[in-house]
């Protein structure tokens, strides 16, 4: 069973964006559950990991998510405009660029600093 894990930083990040409503996100990710191909896979930073982006709103804004396979647990965790220097090019050359928002993701996990969306 796939689960969708918002963090707390994930949700500061949301906040920012007027155009883009947590149900959206959820929405997406469900889609992608169901089989739509709504976000795609970019890299895989770990064996049991895969990160995929996304759009939202027209796509305006750019999304990734990470996946941990093994678990099924989808976890939101970049947003940035389309148009900005961070949402420009989300691509498998953006791994480091990433890198500190899923640290950041991961950390907020292991603090137990999120909420899981049935």
């Amino acid at each position: 069973m796939s689960q969708i894990i918002l963090t707390k930083s994930f949700q500061k990040q949301l906040v920012k964006f007027k155009s883009v409503s947590e149900r959206q996100v959820i929405d997406e990710i469900k889609k992608h559950i169901s089989g739509l191909d709504i976000l795609v896979d970019i890299y895989s930073p770990a064996p049991n990991l895969k990160v995929l982006k996304g759009y939202l709103s027209s796509k305006k804004v750019r999304i990734a998510v990470l996946l941990i396979i093994k678990r099924e647990q989808y976890i939101p965790f970049f947003l940035a405009k389309k148009e900005s220097k961070k949402g420009w090019n989300v691509s498998k050359q953006s791994e480091k660029s990433l890198e500190n928002y899923i640290i950041k993701a991961i950390q907020n996990i292991n603090d137990k600093d999120f909420e899981i969306v049935k």
